[in-house]
């Protein structure tokens, strides 16, 4: 007994420190990519990488170490998936703004069913995103320095996918069951959230270049979050979830 006490905290060690150094490297990385001029490919190659590797390495750790439901692998998936999409839309934005955001408004659309899958939808979900997306509205249109350049379909599609995946992630911790997992997803999707409104007032509103800094400073530590709340997921989530 003993034995299997010692070697559970040895995993637990060993899983930590394993995320550690990918939230370490994540961190080092985004600051040079911040403050010199490499390649956008090779930075966000990289950066994306790692963070494909983190989502992968803490599935495969909660595969192995817990017995999961349905719910739980489906979730993960959906997570990877969306994590994918992320790095792609990276690396097509470079060179192709409408593709990038296509793969963007996907990866969304993954997390939201992800969600879903964890916590059913209700109305309360509706609710919370509807106000979500009307501030987000106010925002945008109040700014008198927002162009959209023809692109006003896409970017309030896009508000609204972002705006949902928000209000059903809030709307999730107010349940029974799960309230901590929720919480830990909630500060990944809000970083998330933030970093998707700083990219859009960026490109369509002048350009400033600190807004691109702070939603590179939001994006990765949300991608770190929500690659880590697939491990977390599969090792406290508890199945029959009550509203």
């Amino acid at each position: 007994m003993q034995e299997t006490k010692q070697n559970d905290i040895s995993k637990n060690k060993n899983t930590l420190i394993a995320n550690v150094i990918f939230a370490c490297c994540l961190f080092i990385l985004t600051i040079l990519f911040l403050s010199t001029n490499t390649s956008a490919y090779l930075t966000r190659s990289v950066l994306g990488a790692i963070v494909i590797a983190c989502a992968v390495y803490n599935f495969v750790l909660g595969r192995t170490k817990n017995k999961l439901s349905g719910k739980q692998i489906t979730f993960s998936i959906l997570v990877m998936i969306a994590v994918v999409f992320n790095i792609v839309s990276d690396i097509l934005f470079v060179s192709n703004f409408a593709l990038g955001a296509s793969f963007v408004a996907a990866s969304r659309i993954c997390l939201v069913s992800a969600f879903i899958v964890l916590a059913g939808f209700s109305l309360r979900d509706s609710v919370i995103s509807v106000v979500i997306f009307a501030l987000c509205f106010l925002i945008i249109t109040l700014n008198k320095n927002f162009m959209f350049y023809g692109y006003n379909i896409l970017i309030f599609s896009f508000v609204a996918v972002i705006s949902l995946m928000v209000g059903k992630s809030i709307s999730n911790c107010f349940r029974v069951n799960n309230k901590l997992v929720y919480s830990f997803i909630v500060a990944g999707v809000v970083f998330l959230f933030l970093s998707d409104l700083f990219q859009i007032y960026y490109l369509f509103a002048g350009e400033i270049k600190a807004l691109n800094i702070l939603s590179v400073a939001f994006y990765y530590p949300a991608m770190f979050v929500l690659a880590l709340s697939i491990l977390i997921v599969n090792q406290n989530f508890i199945s029959k979830t009550r509203i």
